[in-house]
């Protein structure tokens, strides 16, 4: 049974500089993956029409007690599967909308299975590859 995605649970802010001394900004740091997740509603598409996926790549190791959005160094994925579980679509690029999210646009056909549509999301940043459990996306219904 799939994960139903849920709403955000806080805020997102920016890295504080004020934290930290000099020292600090001389180290190189690389944002720690919290999650990768899905934080827009399930989704009701009729066959025929574009769906948009959306992901958001979020830090809350840098500054404790904090989040915010990040870009990681490569460009996540998404990767979705059809009710009967098949691969749809291979782990594929999403594209950039702001900091941290990204957006993938995928087109329904006339015709195309109905059902509960899920999907993983993947994200890579230096040596971390963070990998989204399997959510439930939308469900493609008749027209």
């Amino acid at each position: 049974m799939p994960t139903f995605a849920s709403n955000p649970t806080s805020n997102s802010v920016a890295f504080d500089w004020l934290a930290f001394d000099w020292s600090f900004a001389i180290m190189d740091v690389i944002p720690t993956f919290d999650k990768i997740a899905m934080l827009r509603h399930f989704q009701l598409v009729e066959e025929g029409q574009f769906v948009g996926i959306f992901c958001y790549i979020v830090d809350i190791m840098t500054t404790l007690g904090s989040v915010y959005n990040f870009n990681p160094q490569t460009t996540p994925q998404v990767e979705l599967y059809s009710p009967d579980g098949a691969t749809l679509v291979s782990f594929t690029n999403m594209t950039n909308v702001s900091t941290g999210v990204y957006k993938y646009l995928h087109q329904t056909l006339l015709g195309q299975q109905k059902g509960i549509y899920t999907g993983r999301f993947k994200a890579i940043n230096g040596t971390m590859t963070g990998l989204s459990e399997e959510l439930a996306l939308f469900k493609v219904t008749e027209q």
